[in-house]
C-alpha cells in the first residue's frame, strides 16, 4: 500500500504547499485538499488496524456495514 499511495499523497502535499497552487480555481482546489485529506486518513486508518490482532479485526469487520447506521 505504502509504495502506491504513499508517493500520491506527498504529490498533492507538494502540490498544495506550492506558491502555484493559490492561482487555481476554487473547485480545483478543494478537490486536491479533499483528495488528500481522504487519502491521509484513509491511509492512518488503515495502519491502524493493522496493529490490531487477528480476532479483533474480525469483530471490526463483522460490525461492518451496520456502523453506518450512527451517521445518517
Amino acid at each position: 500500500m505504502q509504495r502506491e499511495i504513499e508517493p500520491t499523497r506527498q504529490f498533492l502535499q507538494s502540490l498544495i504547499d506550492s506558491p502555484e497552487f493559490s492561482q487555481e480555481n476554487e473547485t480545483a482546489k478543494q478537490r486536491i485538499r479533499q483528495t488528500h485529506d481522504f487519502i491521509s486518513t484513509l491511509t492512518t486508518w488503515a495502519n491502524e488496524m493493522l496493529k490490531l490482532s487477528t480476532s479483533t479485526m474480525v469483530k471490526i469487520l463483522k460490525i461492518g456495514a451496520g456502523i453506518q447506521k450512527f451517521f445518517r
